[in-house]
């Protein structure tokens, strides 16, 4: 099992704990890989509730992708700052720490790729902020983004954005019943 399906299905202990094991001998990994390894090992330090140690784990992941790296596997071509910040706010969402979660979250994304952001995989960190926005209630502004991501998840086989999106769209009209946004969503999703 991988460290991502382990986060979707909350499994942290193993999420860190392979985590961190790929950390363990990070002489022989790339400063990128040793990053993805050390910010994977954030996300589970925020479902963990351990913010002090998520952050400076993605502290560390920043320092790792800002040294550079000749020998970056080309299938991590999408490495940035950008995408650190990206999951910095991930990782306060997962936390539910909404506002730091929002303003990481737009800051990554405003200065990410814009020819990435139309992929469904980074079209999940709209989606995550449609959610974040959502936690600091602003549900007009969340289903905006939401909206976005779903026109990326239903044109994407396969793509479980939609899902999110409807389990996203469920909790708001819980709480938001009678509003316009949130009805034009759930429109949106029939």
């Amino acid at each position: 099992m991988n460290v991502a399906v382990m986060l979707r299905a909350g499994e942290v202990g193993p999420m860190l704990g392979l985590s961190r094991a790929a950390q363990r001998d990070g002489t022989e990994l790339s400063p990128t890989v040793l990053a993805l390894a050390v910010q994977q090992e954030a996300r589970g330090l925020a479902l963990d509730g351990d913010i002090d140690a998520m952050e400076a784990k993605l502290d560390e992941a920043a320092e790792l992708i800002a040294r550079g790296d000749s020998d970056r596997p080309d299938a991590q071509y999408f490495y940035s700052d950008s995408l650190i910040e990206m999951q910095r706010g991930l990782a306060y969402r997962l936390a539910r720490r909404w506002d730091k979660a929002v303003v990481s979250l737009q800051r990554g994304l405003a200065g990410f790729d814009p020819d990435l952001l139309i992929s469904e995989w980074a079209t999940w960190y709209v989606a995550e902020l449609a959610c974040a926005l959502a936690g600091i209630g602003e549900p007009e502004a969340a289903c905006r983004r939401a909206s976005d991501a779903l026109r990326i998840g239903i044109a994407t086989p396969g793509s479980r954005l939609s899902g999110f999106i409807r389990v996203l769209h469920r909790e708001m009209a819980a709480k938001w019943r009678t509003n316009a946004a949130v009805n034009a969503l759930g429109e949106e999703l029939r």
